[in-house]
């Protein structure tokens, strides 16, 4: 076995990539053992006659290729008389830190909208920032921690959940690209109530009348604007008569409403549930260790897979017909929801060093998607890297705790990462791929 560093040194290679816009073929070719990603990716634009050279990160039985092949190939054991299988992807910039914007309690949830972020926070306040950090919009506080925030339809109307196991639903009825400094307050229209635990999160489906939620109570929620029967607003028994005399002044325009029906099957907390493909379906997971796949419209159980660890948060990767799922197991197992698919976990990516809180996947990659940790950090990963994350994005304002925790993440293109959690400041880490024209 050839082991020795050697700078002159060959090795048969074949080019592969899942894209197949940027296929190669799959002949090997003999190549330097010297050369480090930038020599690869002159070679694969090389064999595209690419007009306009792409940079190219390399794989190699899933790792990152951070060295030259000759370094990879001594620190790996592997043989140069064996043809090493190249897998090449898009280079993607770091996400580089853009600014911080301070809270005045812990942030539990954060969504983006094309010019504005929406966040809840435990002082029971959303708020809308635009990309600058001034406050355009809050709700008037309620009486309880907010848990989770949703827009309903963006820049238009949202959804909070809370602790005292109720759903408020917000409108915003002023001009938010207004210059003015004035701060405006959102229009509580309506509250949603029926869960007997606190409401762990909510999740809207713009342009439609439907949305879920996901209870401590061991069940998800399914809601409808306008077919949810109407209902009385009872306080909450933990509510002080001082604070619910408070909360009087702030009655619903339109009432309450129940839902239309909980669906009930597993056995522990609902952490998390979101919408599928087919938004007649959705998906949830539990600290029971399962991730069920449930009819909407009858609100029955489609199927349920029993994972490893109790399970927190959970994404779609829609282009690969998987799921992602967070877990207190400090890892990330991808799935194949379809009920035809052979494994139950297709893979698990680890690195985190605390629990797994939320996840969101990449507005422009199918392949990535960002996670956020109790470990106090957010971590971007690529499926095809199975060896670990390709970034990790640390809080760059210091001064918090060493116990400080992250409880939510959202990406998308017009302003990037952006993450939340107890040390109160809103992270914007803006992410984008190397601009080809250049």
């Amino acid at each position: 076995m050839d082991t020795k560093t050697n700078p002159t040194g060959q090795v048969q290679v074949r080019f592969t990539t899942r894209n197949p816009e940027l296929t190669v073929g799959d002949t090997p070719i003999l190549i330097p053992t010297s050369l480090k990603r930038y020599g690869l990716s002159q070679i694969v634009n090389h064999l595209l006659k690419s007009d306009k050279p792409t940079p190219f990160d390399f794989l190699i039985q899933g790792n990152l290729l951070r060295t030259s092949l000759d370094d990879y190939i001594v620190q790996n054991g592997l043989s140069t008389e064996s043809t090493l299988d190249l897998e090449y992807i898009e280079s993607t910039l770091p996400p580089q830190y853009l600014a911080s914007f301070p809270h005045d309690d812990w942030i539990s949830g954060v969504q983006l909208s094309s010019d504005y972020i929406l966040t809840s926070s435990y002082d029971g306040i959303a708020r809308v920032w635009d990309k600058s950090g001034q406050v355009k919009l809050q709700t008037t506080a309620l009486g309880s921690s907010l848990k989770n925030v949703t827009w309903k339809n963006p820049n238009t109307n949202f959804l909070t959940s809370s602790l005292d196991q109720k759903i408020h639903f917000w409108e915003i009825e002023d001009d938010l690209s207004k210059t003015e400094d004035e701060k405006f307050m959102a229009n509580l229209s309506t509250a949603f109530t029926g869960h007997k635990g606190l409401i762990e999160s909510v999740r809207a489906l713009p342009e439609t009348n439907i949305f879920l939620s996901a209870s401590a109570d061991k069940t998800v929620g399914v809601w409808d604007f306008e077919r949810s029967p109407e209902t009385t607003l009872e306080p909450s028994s933990a509510t002080s008569s001082k604070r619910r005399r408070k909360n009087d002044e702030f009655v619903p325009r339109n009432g309450a409403r129940a839902p239309l029906f909980l669906c009930e099957g597993h056995s522990d907390s609902v952490t998390n549930v979101i919408f599928a493909q087919d938004p007649s379906a959705a998906y949830s997971v539990s600290l029971d260790h399962t991730i069920k796949t449930w009819d909407l419209i009858t609100g029955q159980t489609v199927a349920s897979r029993i994972t490893k660890n109790p399970l927190l948060c959970i994404e779609k990767l829609n282009d690969l017909h998987l799921l992602a799922c967070g877990s207190t197991g400090r890892s990330i197992t991808l799935h194949d929801p379809r009920v035809t698919s052979d494994k139950i976990t297709s893979m698990t990516l680890s690195g985190h060093k605390n629990l797994v809180s939320d996840l969101c996947a990449s507005p422009e990659n199918p392949y990535m998607f960002a996670s956020v940790s109790h470990d106090n950090s957010c971590r971007v990963w690529d499926v095809r890297a199975t060896s670990g994350s390709i970034y990790t994005l640390p809080r760059t304002v210091k001064g918090g705790s060493q116990w400080d925790k992250l409880f939510s993440v959202d990406w998308n293109k017009s302003i990037g990462i952006v993450t939340g959690g107890t040390d109160k400041q809103l992270q914007i880490n803006q992410s984008s791929s190397f601009d080809k024209s250049q």
